[in-house]
């Protein structure tokens, strides 16, 4: 029978009965049950699991709960500090000189997390913006952060955060005793000698997921799946899954436009479960080749992550509307402005504009006195000055 023991603030709790679990991503956790007289505060604490008189191997990590229940006491206990499961802030990673390095991203969540990296991260390649979701937790966002690079993420024994891609060595032994696999779970059951098997690594061309030790002496190996078994895993846990926020539309207003045209964004208060508070420099799709938009301050626009990917950000124009009857001017489209008609006489003439649609308007008086050279007049001319631009289109064709 393998023997848990509790170690923290400089003292020892013997477990009565506990497992402890290690998965392919994630942090490790465990329930432990201790005497009731035992009152371990919430903390660093250190589980050690040992079998007969082997040197006990230590996993380090932070008790997040303990409570008394039925003459026992429960400890809830994950590797680590045990800050990947708080909350994050919603922050905006926008490049101006040079993309963000994934590596650097990844470590700044780490450390955001009040935890600490295994070495540096192996998470290849460049973003030029990226958004942290409000709400989601730090373990939620690393997930986010390596999408698509085919690295992952899990807490040591030594409670360090390890980032890379497995490469699933091959153990010469399991430290135990094979006793049996269920091959419709793709479960197989051990009695371990020592706790040395890690999740992501294979034994006789099985690749362990995840790892399970209990304190009676037997472990389960979870073994991966095989490609259909996990797409019909994904098809179902889709079903319940909440909608991801990347993958919808949003609305935004400008805060700034920059001379490369990017927008800097704020968000709309009334929308709920909205991904981000601010976005700097997101492009800006007008949607007609060769344009430049000039956007004022507070206009709306609307904000899609293109691939609903954190760092996919993009600002369009709002919806268009059946009820919209104006067509678009270019630069050198030709303009109606009106006509303006001078009557009188030098020493008092009258003004009239007449519009480009026919309204003429009274603009006034000028008076004067002529000299020889040059003629003086005293005055002001007043009218609303339309302008008709009669080459627009109500319909923008692209080349």
């Amino acid at each position: 029978m393998a023997v848990f023991t509790l170690s923290t603030g400089g003292l020892l709790f013997d477990v009565l009965e506990g497992e402890l679990t290690l998965a392919l991503t994630g942090a490790p956790v465990a329930t432990l049950e201790l005497p009731e007289d035992t009152a371990p505060e919430a903390g660093p604490a250190d589980i050690l699991v040992a079998q007969g008189d082997d040197e006990p191997v230590r996993f380090v990590g932070t008790i997040s709960r303990a409570r008394a229940y039925e003459g026992r006491v429960t400890v809830v206990w994950v590797g680590g500090a045990g800050g990947l499961g708080g909350e994050t802030l919603s922050t905006h990673y926008a490049a101006i000189t040079r993309d963000i390095e994934r590596a650097d991203l990844v470590a700044d969540i780490v450390a955001s997390a009040g935890e600490q990296l295994d070495g540096e991260a192996l998470a290849t390649g460049t973003l030029p913006r990226w958004t942290r979701l409000a709400g989601e937790t730090w373990a939620q966002a690393l997930d986010r952060a390596l999408e698509g690079t085919g690295a992952t993420w899990r807490v040591l024994d030594t409670g360090r955060v390890w980032v890379g891609v497995d490469t699933w060595p091959e153990l010469a032994s399991l430290d135990g005793g094979e006793l049996d696999e269920d091959k419709t779970a793709r479960v197989l059951h051990v009695g371990y000698d020592r706790a040395t098997v890690r999740p992501g690594t294979t034994y006789q061309g099985r690749r362990i997921a995840r790892v399970t030790y209990s304190s009676d002496g037997h472990a389960e190996l979870a073994l991966e799946r095989d490609g259909a078994s996990l797409r019909r895993l994904g098809r179902l846990l889709a079903r319940h899954v909440p909608a991801d926020p990347y993958a919808r539309e949003w609305r935004a207003e400008v805060l700034e436009q920059h001379d490369d045209e990017t927008l800097d964004l704020g968000a709309l208060p009334e929308q709920e479960g909205i991904p981000f508070d601010e976005l700097l420099r997101v492009p800006f799709d007008t949607g007609v080749q060769g344009a430049r938009y000039v956007l004022p301050k507070s206009a709306h626009v609307s904000v899609v992550f293109i691939g609903a990917r954190p760092d996919g950000a993009m600002a369009r124009g709002r919806s268009t509307s059946a009820a919209a009857d104006r067509g678009v001017a270019r630069f050198n489209d030709h303009c109606k402005v009106g006509t303006l008609t001078l009557s009188g006489t030098p020493a008092g003439l009258i003004g009239v504009y007449t519009s480009p649609t026919g309204n003429a308007q009274n603009m006034g008086t000028i008076t004067g006195a002529v000299g020889a050279s040059p003629v003086v007049f005293a005055g002001i001319l007043s009218a609303t000055l339309e302008a008709l631009i009669d080459t627009a289109s109500e319909e923008v064709y692209l080349q």
